[in-house]
């Protein structure tokens, strides 16, 4: 009897240390997943700051463009002003031509 009563409490012990060997595991494992997470979270606030500064880049390169858009529309009314111009003149020197 007491043999027996020894042995469970040698296999209570060695459940007892495999618990103990168990929870060492998990904590180290819930230790990595934590660094994961805040490495993760690093991560995505990196990625805003970025999303922001492109945002902002895009915001500019978009006010650009449109300005350029603007300038090109008043540079083709100049040219068809100085096309039209240009026919009136061609059409004064033909006059004078024919006068001669």
């Amino acid at each position: 009897m007491d043999e027996k009563i020894l042995e469970l409490l040698q296999e209570m012990q060695r459940d007892i240390k495999d618990l103990k060997v168990g929870q060492v595991e998990t904590n180290n494992r819930l230790n990595t997943m934590q660094n994961d997470i805040t490495d993760m979270q690093n991560d995505i606030t990196e990625i805003k700051s970025d999303v922001k500064i492109n945002r902002n880049t895009l915001d500019a390169v978009i006010k650009h463009t449109s300005k350029l858009v603007e300038d090109t529309t008043d540079i083709k009314k100049d040219l068809n002003k100085v096309e039209i111009v240009t026919s009136s003149n061609w059409t004064d020197i033909a006059k004078l031509k024919s006068i001669k």
